[in-house]
This record gives structure tokens, C-alpha cells and sequence, in this order.
């Protein structure tokens, strides 16, 4: 069914998973150049891009490093996402400093035919830091390329352990 955003209107379409394997996907509006097409068999295997973070988060806690790489499909695309190490930073707010990991995606499939995958909107970073007294380590900051600029995003709030963090007012 339709949601309203703004002037768009965006079509969610339910992945079906066939009893023979078969899956079928598909988002609106439509894309406005041909894509390479996504492939059942490119499909399985995949996780959302929502998990890549919170499994990145836990590689790091467990082997200190953010070198890792993660099999992505997105209801629409179909990529890599590629992470490695780069120099903790000290962000604002944040009392101690940050592990940063490079972000880099290595486009597969459903992006548009006449793109090369090199785009700087193939590239980000992103920042991890210990936050709560538990072995977790939580994502402070992102900030990803975009074609209309580069987009950060920074963590607002955090509540967990009996403990409650405002960062932004």
C-alpha cells in the first residue's frame, strides 16, 4: 500500500518466499534508469542493513577490529558493505574516543545499468563507542556521501543499564 511522503508516494511491496526458493521483491516508485537486475540466488544469504550495523558493533567488541564484510540486500539493491579500521577519534559529548570504521559498498545488483559502483556515495564512516558499563559498543555517529551532499547523522539519546544519555538538545 501507498505512504505519503511529501509530494512522493513510495509503494512497499512484501518479499514472498516461494515453497520451491523462489523469492520476490519489490519497492516503488520505480527507478527512473534501468537497474541491473536482482537475482533469487544474489538474495539468499543477505541481511538488512539494520543488522550489518548491530553485527559490526559486536564484531568489534569481540575482536577490536572493524575489518569485516557484509552480504546486503535492501528490498532493492543488492551490495556489499566492506568496513575497515581508521583512527579513533574524540567526538563531542562522548567521554572517551571513538572507533572509527570505514564504510565502503560494492555494488551487486539493482542499481542503475550505467553506473560504474565507484561513486563517492559508496563510501562512509562510522563511529562506534562504549557508552553503557556492558560489553556493547554503540554507533555515535554516521555520516555516509549522498548525491545531494554529505548526510551525518549523530546519536540524540541512549537509555539502557539504568543509565539515560541526552547528546543533543
Amino acid at each position: 500500500m501507498p505512504r505519503r511522503t511529501g509530494a512522493a508516494s513510495i509503494s512497499l511491496h512484501p518479499h514472498r518466499l516461494g515453497v520451491d526458493g523462489t523469492v520476490t521483491a519489490g519497492t516503488g516508485p520505480p527507478l527512473n534508469r534501468p537497474a541491473v537486475p536482482v537475482t533469487a540466488a544474489q538474495i539468499r544469504g543477505t541481511i538488512d542493513q539494520l543488522t550489518v550495523y548491530l553485527a559490526l558493533a559486536r564484531h568489534l567488541v569481540s575482536s577490536g577490529s572493524c575489518t569485516l564484510t557484509f552480504a546486503v540486500f535492501d528490498g532493492r539493491r543488492r551490495y556489499e558493505l566492506r568496513f575497515a579500521d581508521a583512527p579513533s577519534e574524540v567526538l563531542p559529548d562522548i567521554a572517551s574516543p571513538a572507533r572509527v570504521c570505514r564504510m565502503s559498498r560494492h555494488r551487486i545488483a539493482g542499481f542503475p545499468a550505467d553506473s560504474n559502483g565507484n561513486e563517492t556515495t559508496d563510501q562512509g564512516k562510522l563511529w562506534l563507542a562504549r557508552l553503557l558499563p556492558a560489553d556493547l559498543m554503540v554507533p555515535v555517529r554516521m555520516e555516509f556521501a549522498s548525491e545531494f551532499g554529505t548526510f551525518t547523522a549523530d546519536l540524540a539519546e541512549l537509555r539502557g543499564g539504568g543509565q539515560y544519555f541526552r547528546f543533543l538538545e
